[in-house]
C-alpha cells in the first residue's frame, strides 16, 4: 500500500510543480487555492468510508458476505447521493464564493473550483469501493494499478492542456486522473458488485442536483 501513496501524491504535487515550470506562479496560486476548496467535501463524505473499512474488514474475513454487501450498497448509496448534491452546490456558489472568500483578485479560482467539482464525485466513488471493498478484499494490486495509471494520465494530461490553457489545463488533468481511477476500480471489481444499479441513485441525484444548482445559481 506503499506505493499507491506515493502516486497519488506524485499527481497532487506534479499538478503545481508542471503549472508552475510551464505557466505563471499565479495560476499556481488559483489552482492550489480552488484545490483546497474543491476537496473540502470530500473529506466529509470519505470519514464515512474510513470509519466503515475495519467493519467491512471483520465481515469480510468471516464470510459474511451477505451482511457486507448489505452495508456496502448502504455506503455506496450515501456517496453517490451526497457527493453528488454537494459538486452541484458547490458549482452553483463557486463564482460568488471564490471572490469573497480569497478576495476580488481570485475570482478566477470561482472557474477553477466550477470545474473541479466533478472530482468530488470521482474521488467519492473510488474512496468507497477501494475502503470497502478493495483493501478488506486484500486486492492491493487492483489499487496499485488504478492509482499508477491516474497519475500517468495526470502526467500527460498535464504536458498538454498546461500550456494550453494554464490553470484550466491542470485542472482537466486532475479530473481526467480522478475519472480513470474511479472507471478502473470499478471495472475490476464488477466480479463482486453490480454496478449497474447504483447509475439510477446517480441519474436521480442528478436531476435533484440540477434543480437545486439553478435555485443556488438564482440566489447565489
Amino acid at each position: 500500500l506503499f506505493i499507491p501513496v506515493i502516486a497519488i501524491s506524485l499527481y497532487n504535487i506534479m499538478d503545481k510543480l508542471m503549472l508552475g515550470y510551464l505557466s505563471t506562479s499565479d495560476e499556481v496560486a488559483f489552482y492550489s487555492n480552488a484545490e483546497k476548496i474543491a476537496q473540502l467535501p470530500n473529506s466529509v463524505i470519505m470519514a464515512v468510508g474510513n470509519v466503515l473499512m475495519p467493519r467491512m474488514s471483520n465481515l469480510i474475513a468471516t464470510g459474511n458476505k451477505e451482511k457486507s454487501s448489505e452495508l456496502f450498497d448502504k455506503s455506496m448509496t450515501f456517496m453517490i447521493v451526497s457527493s453528488v448534491l454537494l459538486a452541484f452546490g458547490m458549482a452553483s456558489v463557486s463564482n460568488v464564493f471564490a471572490p469573497w472568500f480569497y478576495g476580488k483578485e481570485f475570482i478566477k479560482c470561482g472557474i477553477y473550483i466550477l470545474w473541479l467539482c466533478p472530482t468530488i464525485v470521482f474521488k467519492s466513488i473510488a474512496g468507497s469501493v477501494r475502503t470497502q471493498l478493495i483493501i478488506p478484499m486484500e486486492r492491493d494490486k487492483v489499487y496499485i494499478f488504478s492509482v499508477s495509471i491516474g497519475a500517468i494520465v495526470n502526467l500527460i494530461a498535464n504536458y498538454f492542456f498546461i500550456p494550453l490553457y494554464q490553470g484550466l489545463g491542470a485542472v482537466l488533468g486532475t479530473v481526467l486522473a480522478e475519472a480513470v481511477v474511479c472507471l478502473i476500480q470499478i471495472f475490476m471489481t464488477r466480479d463482486v458488485v453490480k454496478y449497474g444499479k447504483y447509475l439510477k441513485y446517480t441519474v436521480i441525484s442528478c436531476f435533484f442536483g440540477e434543480i437545486m444548482y439553478i435555485i443556488l445559481k438564482k440566489i447565489s
